[in-house]
């Protein structure tokens, strides 16, 4: 499965902002309020630079042709200082030649016939009435509509990204574009909702989805779906932007075959008109009411997953959902693809009343190589109603492990030596002893390392397991004054008052 992933919004230019210590910044041309041509040259020995403008106070109206040179690898001006530029000019390799708009070319962003597209950095200041043309645009910059007053857009079909302010100031951003109920639509592009919708339908018209940052009403409470064709737009809004808190699927064709892994369900929950008479939908979850077999769910599901009575096998990509915490499976589920949980990391507690798991669960949720998650869960917990232990994330002799749990498990016995990794081992016995303290090898080695381990859990931001250690009572006073003083250091409020009670 695809996965898009968001630019970190903390760097909000990242890519765009030059910051190579090596690249001279020019911030000062010399114009006149008669000046009808601005040129950005590259100084006589030098081979690359950067025009950063932006600390212009005064305004040019005169000038209608920007020029570019050779050696000009990134240009940051305001829109409202030179509004009236319609021509751009470049000869260099990083900007868009014989546009009315600055584009710098993005050369990762490659469409069709090997046409370079780039992030559009400044529309200036069009009027309305004036044709924007995207054609060669992927992604919009920060203030990149700043001061442009137009609302006739052409070919943003492949737009992707969209920077926080990047309509500030614009007629998109206008108090009238915003009030009401509907979409806000960047040509076919889909950049956000006003502020009154709460549901709004699909159509072919939407060919992409970029939701503004920091822009408009993002996520409604519901999206409807009545071809499910459309659903492989939501691919363009990425796996980390939710569109809507419900999506309802209004198609009653059978399209278990598409549906798996190849269309992107941007929501917290998802249902399926009862009137399909193929394919059903309970607690966000979407399976065949011949096969029974679990297809998807929400990608945004999160929390404790209950698995429909009617579900019999786990399909590739059932969940995309990263959030889930926990997941309670019947007796009736006997199969499991490997491929069923795309990123299972924060997993951490399995319940099942049988004395037997799917049989391939086990190969979807571990590692056969070191994988080990330092902010997720590295011990999964499985609770049936006759046995209870723990699996290591990363694992070795999978093959016997995975037998073990498909028809035995309470035949598992020293489950910590399957952890493929110190680290996984070590949890596995923290918890393993913590639930049982039956264990004379194990209290016996938490004993020796339990100092490490716990320093480890502070370290990795790890409190709670931390705290489980600590309450074990094996560990000296002088294993409980270093814990302590690293908890002090780390702001672990929790463990500080779990060592003072001991």
């Amino acid at each position: 499965m695809a996965r898009v992933k968001k630019r970190d919004e903390n760097k909000e230019n990242e890519g765009f902002e030059i910051v190579i210590p090596d690249i001279d910044v020019i911030k000062t041309v010399k114009l006149t309020k008669r000046t009808k041509i601005l040129t950005l040259d590259c100084p006589s020995g030098k081979e690359q630079v950067v025009y950063d403008l932006r600390d212009i106070k005064e305004t040019y109206p005169n000038v209608t042709t920007l020029k570019i040179k050779k050696g000009i690898i990134n240009i940051h001006i305001l829109n409202r200082t030179f509004p009236n530029i319609r021509t751009v000019k470049s000869e260099s390799d990083w900007f868009a030649n014989n546009e009315k708009i600055l584009i710098r070319i993005d050369f990762s962003c490659i469409k069709k016939g090997g046409e370079k597209k780039g992030c559009l950095l400044n529309t200036f200041c069009l009027e309305p009435g004036e044709i924007l043309d995207l054609k060669k645009v992927c992604s919009i910059y920060n203030m990149a509509f700043d001061g442009c007053e137009t609302s006739l857009i052409n070919n943003a079909d492949y737009i992707e990204d969209i920077y926080a302010g990047a309509f500030t100031g614009s007629y998109f951003n206008s108090p009238e574009m915003h009030a009401g109920d509907g979409p806000i639509m960047l040509g076919n592009c889909l950049i956000g909702f006003k502020d009154k919708t709460e549901s709004f339908e699909l159509t072919q018209f939407v060919k992409t989805v970029a939701l503004a940052e920091n822009f408009g009403k993002n996520m409604i409470q519901k999206l409807i779906v009545s071809d499910y064709h459309l659903l492989e737009v939501l691919w363009t809004v990425g796996d980390d932007n939710k569109i809507c808190d419900t999506l309802v699927i209004n198609d009653r064709s059978d399209f278990s075959d598409s549906i798996s892994g190849k269309f992107c369900m941007n929501a917290n929950h998802v249902e399926v008109t009862s009137k399909n008479k193929y394919l059903k939908s309970e607690n966000d979850m979407i399976y065949g009411i011949e096969d029974h077999k679990l297809y998807t769910s929400a990608w945004f599901l999160s929390g404790d997953v209950v698995i429909p009575k009617e579900v019999t096998s786990f399909g590739d990509d059932a969940f995309p959902s990263e959030n889930i915490t926990s997941i309670e499976i019947h007796p009736d589920v006997c199969e499991c693809s490997s491929k069923a949980f795309v990123n299972p990391g924060a997993l951490a507690l399995i319940k099942c009343h049988d004395n037997k798991l799917p049989a391939g669960l086990i190969y979807s949720l571990t590692y056969t190589k070191q994988h080990y998650y330092k902010d997720r869960n590295a011990v999964i917990e499985v609770v049936s109603d006759d046995a209870h232990f723990f699996i290591p994330r990363h694992i070795t002799n999978i093959t016997k492990f995975a037998e073990l749990c498909s028809t035995d498990m309470s035949q598992i016995k020293e489950n910590y030596m399957y952890a493929g990794s110190a680290e996984a081992k070590q949890d596995i016995m923290v918890k393993t002893y913590a639930f049982s303290q039956d264990d004379k090898l194990i209290e016996d080695i938490l004993k020796r390392e339990g100092k490490a381990i716990a320093l480890r859990y502070i370290k990795e931001n790890h409190e709670d397991d931390a705290i489980l250690l600590v309450n074990s009572k094996l560990l000296d006073k002088n294993a409980l004054t270093a814990i302590k003083k690293d908890a002090s250091k780390s702001g672990m409020e929790k463990l500080v008052s779990a060592i003072n009670s001991l």
